[in-house]
């Protein structure tokens, strides 16, 4: 499935020569503006997806690209005057107008990236799929490297743990059926 994917993906062009640019690549998804989730964890220090993007960008290694994409329900989220002002502040800024001409692009992006940084994304989550490494800014610690942007060079140069058990046990376990939630007795426990 992922050679498949990664031989099938429409970015093969536009990522393979930023990976010969950088020692490293990082896959960071911009997250919905308005969620709970952002806010919860981020209300006092970021007011927007731009302020957190650059926090990012002022925090890691200029031996490390960062792929970026946005929400799929949010393409625009970044503006053309900021996408160009982080390409010339930021060197290791990738983004691409060619990610935002398919639904989701970030399912294929995923696959070039050596560490995916996020907070709360399902993108966080399929980093398990792809045996990615993962720094975790928001409340995934179960899957996580490392809870610190900080640590990421560190993370990047330690060997990969294998989370396969990890995985076996979420996607047999946690899901629950589609039965249990119309039973407001399991609700309730």
């Amino acid at each position: 499935c992922r050679t498949l994917l990664r031989n099938s993906s429409p970015f093969n062009t536009i990522v393979n020569p930023e990976r010969k640019r950088f020692d490293y690549l990082a896959f960071f998804p911009l997250t919905t503006l308005d969620t709970y989730c952002f806010h919860g964890k981020f209300k006092n220090k970021f007011k927007n997806q731009y302020q957190y993007l650059v926090h990012i960008l002022d925090n890691i290694p200029e031996n490390v690209g960062l792929i970026v994409t946005t929400h799929t329900d949010f393409v625009n989220s970044l503006q053309k005057e900021a996408i160009e002002y982080l390409k010339l502040k930021y060197p290791n800024f990738i983004y691409h107008e060619e990610f935002e001409k398919y639904y989701a692009p970030s399912q294929y992006l995923l696959s070039y990236a050596d560490i995916v940084i996020g907070v709360f994304s399902s993108l966080c989550w399929q980093s398990l799929l792809w045996d990615k490494k993962f720094i975790n800014l928001g409340n995934l610690d179960s899957i996580a490297d490392s809870n610190n942007l900080a640590d990421i060079s560190i993370v990047l140069q330690k060997e990969f743990v294998n989370k396969d058990n990890l995985l076996y046990w979420l996607l047999t376990r946690y899901k629950k059926k589609k039965k249990y939630f119309h039973t407001s007795e399991w609700l309730s426990n």
